[in-house]
């Protein structure tokens, strides 16, 4: 695939200081609310299965994020 004007910006949020990590988070919530941002999830898995979900992280060809679900 080829893609044009292509942009990624990568922060790690968890090291801004609290006032710019707000921001970026309701940048992030924002994107999600408008269908800006799709997440791609591979799986959800109970708390329980927390080694199977390792193993899912691990394993090659996995497509989007491995989850666990708390509560």
């Amino acid at each position: 695939f080829l893609f044009k004007a292509l942009k990624i910006d990568i922060s790690l949020i968890y090291i801004l200081p609290k006032s710019a990590r707000d921001a970026a988070i309701e940048r992030l919530h924002a994107a999600l609310r408008e269908g800006a941002l799709t997440p791609t999830i591979d799986s959800i898995l109970p708390l329980a299965s927390t080694a199977e979900a390792q193993e899912r992280v691990m394993s090659p060809g996995r497509a989007g994020a491995v989850l666990l679900e708390i509560g």
